[in-house]
Protein backbone atom coordinates (compact mmCIF):
# COMPACT_ATOMS: atom_id res chain seq x y z
CA UNK A 1 0.00 0.00 0.00
CA UNK A 2 1.74 3.39 -1.09
CA UNK A 3 1.76 5.87 1.81
CA UNK A 4 -1.50 8.42 2.03
CA UNK A 5 -3.46 5.42 0.45
CA UNK A 6 -6.43 3.29 1.60
CA UNK A 7 -8.27 0.67 0.96
CA UNK A 8 -11.14 1.67 3.37
CA UNK A 9 -13.42 5.27 3.76
CA UNK A 10 -11.36 8.11 4.45
CA UNK A 11 -14.66 9.52 5.87
CA UNK A 12 -16.29 6.87 7.69
CA UNK A 13 -17.03 8.79 11.42
CA UNK A 14 -15.54 12.04 10.29
CA UNK A 15 -17.08 15.38 10.67
CA UNK A 16 -19.55 16.74 7.95
CA UNK A 17 -21.87 19.30 7.28
CA UNK A 18 -24.18 20.58 4.71
CA UNK A 19 -25.88 23.83 3.51
CA UNK A 20 -28.95 23.43 4.59
CA UNK A 21 -31.12 20.66 6.86
CA UNK A 22 -34.46 19.47 5.66
CA UNK A 23 -34.83 16.74 8.58
CA UNK A 24 -31.74 14.59 8.20
CA UNK A 25 -28.57 15.62 8.97
CA UNK A 26 -25.12 15.55 7.32
CA UNK A 27 -23.69 13.36 9.29
CA UNK A 28 -25.83 10.16 8.71
CA UNK A 29 -24.04 10.42 5.21
CA UNK A 30 -20.83 8.80 7.17
CA UNK A 31 -21.99 7.35 9.86
CA UNK A 32 -20.97 3.47 8.53
CA UNK A 33 -24.64 2.30 8.28
CA UNK A 34 -25.29 1.62 4.21
CA UNK A 35 -28.71 1.50 3.85
CA UNK A 36 -30.77 3.63 1.48
CA UNK A 37 -34.08 4.63 3.06
CA UNK A 38 -34.74 8.31 5.28
CA UNK A 39 -33.64 7.47 8.49
CA UNK A 40 -30.62 6.90 7.39
CA UNK A 41 -29.80 9.45 4.68
CA UNK A 42 -28.54 13.27 4.93
CA UNK A 43 -31.15 15.51 3.54
CA UNK A 44 -30.76 19.09 2.48
CA UNK A 45 -33.53 21.11 1.36
CA UNK A 46 -34.96 22.38 -1.84
CA UNK A 47 -32.93 25.10 -2.80
CA UNK A 48 -30.04 26.19 -5.43
CA UNK A 49 -26.45 24.96 -4.60
CA UNK A 50 -26.98 22.72 -2.52
CA UNK A 51 -24.31 20.68 -1.02
CA UNK A 52 -22.64 18.18 1.56
CA UNK A 53 -19.30 18.41 2.60
CA UNK A 54 -17.08 15.91 5.01
CA UNK A 55 -13.88 16.75 6.41
CA UNK A 56 -10.93 14.07 6.38
CA UNK A 57 -8.90 15.71 9.20
CA UNK A 58 -5.80 16.07 7.66
CA UNK A 59 -4.49 16.18 3.62
CA UNK A 60 -5.14 12.43 1.58
CA UNK A 61 -4.84 12.31 -2.03
CA UNK A 62 -8.40 11.98 -3.56
CA UNK A 63 -9.22 9.17 -6.03
CA UNK A 64 -12.31 7.72 -5.81
CA UNK A 65 -16.10 8.56 -4.29
CA UNK A 66 -18.96 6.39 -3.60
CA UNK A 67 -22.47 7.66 -3.12
CA UNK A 68 -25.29 5.18 -1.92
CA UNK A 69 -28.57 6.54 -3.02
CA UNK A 70 -31.76 6.33 -2.02
CA UNK A 71 -33.31 4.29 -3.60
CA UNK A 72 -35.50 2.13 -1.00
CA UNK A 73 -38.39 3.78 0.28
CA UNK A 74 -39.25 6.28 -2.50
CA UNK A 75 -38.83 7.38 -6.15
CA UNK A 76 -36.39 10.12 -5.16
CA UNK A 77 -33.21 8.48 -6.80
CA UNK A 78 -32.82 11.43 -9.63
CA UNK A 79 -32.18 13.83 -7.05
CA UNK A 80 -28.36 12.88 -8.06
CA UNK A 81 -28.69 13.61 -11.25
CA UNK A 82 -26.73 16.66 -11.72
CA UNK A 83 -23.97 16.91 -9.21
CA UNK A 84 -20.20 17.93 -8.90
CA UNK A 85 -17.49 16.53 -6.70
CA UNK A 86 -15.15 18.98 -5.37
CA UNK A 87 -12.07 18.03 -3.62
CA UNK A 88 -10.30 21.35 -1.66
CA UNK A 89 -6.94 22.23 0.92
CA UNK A 90 -9.45 24.24 2.44
CA UNK A 91 -13.07 25.22 2.25
CA UNK A 92 -13.04 28.33 0.53
CA UNK A 93 -11.04 26.91 -2.70
CA UNK A 94 -12.40 23.89 -4.46
CA UNK A 95 -10.87 22.11 -7.81
CA UNK A 96 -13.80 19.57 -9.59
CA UNK A 97 -12.95 15.77 -8.98
CA UNK A 98 -15.76 14.65 -11.71
CA UNK A 99 -19.38 14.62 -11.78
CA UNK A 100 -22.18 12.90 -12.03
CA UNK A 101 -24.80 13.86 -14.92
CA UNK A 102 -27.39 10.63 -14.13
CA UNK A 103 -29.22 8.76 -14.97
CA UNK A 104 -29.57 7.95 -11.28
CA UNK A 105 -32.76 6.98 -10.96
CA UNK A 106 -32.69 3.26 -9.38
CA UNK A 107 -28.60 3.42 -9.16
CA UNK A 108 -27.80 2.36 -5.51
CA UNK A 109 -23.89 3.00 -5.85
CA UNK A 110 -22.45 5.54 -7.91
CA UNK A 111 -19.03 6.04 -7.94
CA UNK A 112 -16.60 8.48 -9.73
CA UNK A 113 -12.94 8.41 -9.81
CA UNK A 114 -11.66 11.63 -9.97
CA UNK A 115 -10.14 12.84 -13.27
CA UNK A 116 -6.59 13.71 -11.84
CA UNK A 117 -3.97 13.30 -9.14
CA UNK A 118 -5.80 15.47 -6.39
CA UNK A 119 -5.18 16.19 -2.88
CA UNK A 120 -8.02 17.78 -0.23
CA UNK A 121 -9.02 18.08 3.82
CA UNK A 122 -12.35 18.34 2.38
CA UNK A 123 -14.21 16.38 -0.22
CA UNK A 124 -17.59 18.35 -1.31
CA UNK A 125 -20.63 17.06 -3.20
CA UNK A 126 -22.62 19.58 -4.61
CA UNK A 127 -26.02 20.32 -7.10
CA UNK A 128 -25.60 21.70 -10.12
CA UNK A 129 -29.58 21.88 -10.45
CA UNK A 130 -32.08 22.95 -8.05
CA UNK A 131 -33.21 19.78 -5.88
CA UNK A 132 -32.80 18.32 -2.61
CA UNK A 133 -29.83 16.55 -2.18
CA UNK A 134 -30.44 13.25 -0.52
CA UNK A 135 -26.50 10.74 0.54
CA UNK A 136 -27.37 7.89 2.36
CA UNK A 137 -23.36 7.11 2.76
CA UNK A 138 -20.63 8.53 0.86
CA UNK A 139 -17.35 6.86 1.34
CA UNK A 140 -13.91 8.66 -0.36
CA UNK A 141 -11.20 6.68 -1.16
CA UNK A 142 -7.53 7.34 -1.79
Amino acid sequence: MLPGSSSESLSTFKQAEQSSTHDWPAGLAVEGDPRSSYQYCSLTNDQPGEWWMVDLGRVFQVTTVTIINRIHDCNCGGRLDGIVYEVGIATVSWEECGRFLGPADGVLNITTTCNRTMHGRYVRIRKIKQDYLTLCEVYVYS
